[in-house]
């Protein structure tokens, strides 16, 4: 029986799947802890303070204010007539720059790239608050910073709701942020909610080339990304109600080659005589536990095919690794039962992304033109 494994672009997210390999599911290499939801709750700054904390951000970093979309320029309502509420209303303010936001304490931050400020906000435990000018101009000197200065400039804004089982959650999605190339599709994605008058920013994750992740209209999460030719991550989670933003697992597989820490396979397997080797590891990070597996590939997994020798040969090392590193292998079958479980505690579900729940974004503003 051969094995198949299959790197797919879906959605623009990278998947890896198996099928067809003895002691291995569907769920072989499918890619960190939750957050404790911490309730962020002050006074809204005044229009004044409002305005010079703007100012403020858009002097010291060099972009001018009319290098950002007008405030002014916007025509119409944002959200339909049948999208109300007090926190529709504040989102409304929010995008039209009559409202700022503050990062949550535990704000989910993976945007290495462009997100650092956000990083810096909550080491510092900062009150510092963005409008949505201040979100352009703070992503924009990253932006030059990474390209060695060079003028350049954020492509456009996206927006939407998110229904995560409570109050409606507000995704806003800025692209075109030059991680990979300039004039690319890579993003940043942030999550914001309403919490007693106050916007929290919950979640920020970028996105480009090489890791992928996509966010989901009930705030189901999936991404994927390579760390070479047989270096493959995966992950999942799910923002709740509380925008808070809990994973279910994260994944690293080797395909051919061991995972760090794990003697060499060269020596115990010669390529040369033997052909690749059909071997591919994971490891999962379940809350705060890592989980090992494995998956004997193409022929050899087949007891009538594969050689018995070269067989006895792999769990021999498996065995060896096991005792020198004090961890226990297992089958890619058992591994993924214990994520299930921690799915299932979190409320996911294989359904939480279909076709029904992917975003339909709509345009704050595009080419710094305003719709």
């Amino acid at each position: 029986m051969k094995t198949k494994i299959k790197v797919l672009l879906c959605m623009g997210i990278l998947i890896l799947q198996a099928s067809g390999c003895a002691d291995s599911s569907e769920h072989i290499a499918p890619s960190e802890s939750a957050m404790e939801n911490e309730k962020q709750s002050s006074e809204a700054l005044s229009a004044e303070e409002t305005a010079e904390s703007a100012e403020g951000i858009a002097e010291a970093s060099g972009v001018l204010s009319d290098e950002m979309p007008e405030d002014e320029s916007a025509t119409g309502p944002l959200f339909d007539m049948d999208e109300t509420g007090a926190e529709i209303a504040a989102y409304e303010e929010f995008l039209t720059g009559k409202r700022t936001a503050k990062v949550a304490q535990s704000c989910y931050v993976s945007a290495p790239y462009i997100g650092s400020f956000l990083t810096d906000c909550m080491e510092d435990r900062s009150e510092n608050r963005f409008s949505i000018d201040d979100l352009t101009a703070a992503i924009t000197v990253k932006m030059r910073e990474n390209r060695g200065g060079e003028e350049c400039g954020i492509q456009g804004m996206e927006y939407a709701l998110l229904d995560c089982g409570g109050k409606k959650l507000l995704a806003l999605r800025v692209y075109g942020v030059d991680i990979y190339a300039q004039n690319d599709d890579s993003d940043l994605t942030m999550v914001l909610i309403e919490d007693n008058g106050v916007l929290l920013i919950t979640y920020a994750v970028d996105s480009w080339a090489r890791s992928m992740s996509m966010l989901f209209s009930n705030g189901y999460v999936f991404g994927g990304g390579s760390g070479g030719a047989e270096c493959h991550y995966t992950w999942e989670g799910i923002i709740g109600a509380d925008g808070v933003y809990r994973r279910t697992y994260d994944c690293h597989a080797e395909l051919g080659q061991s995972l760090y820490g794990m003697t060499s396979h060269w020596e115990i397997w010669d390529e040369n005589d033997r052909g690749s080797f059909p071997v591919e590891f994971a490891e999962y990070q379940v809350n705060e536990e890592t989980i090992y597996c494995y998956a004997i590939l193409d022929d050899l997994a087949d007891e009538e095919i594969g050689s018995a020798q070269d067989r006895e040969i792999i769990m021999d090392y498996l065995k060896d690794n096991e005792v020198r590193m004090g961890i226990q292998f297992l089958t890619t079958d058992e591994a993924w039962a214990r994520v299930e479980q921690n799915r299932k505690a979190l409320g996911v579900t294989d359904e939480m992304q279909d076709d029904e729940h992917i975003i339909s974004w709509r345009t704050l503003w595009e080419d710094g033109l305003t719709p």
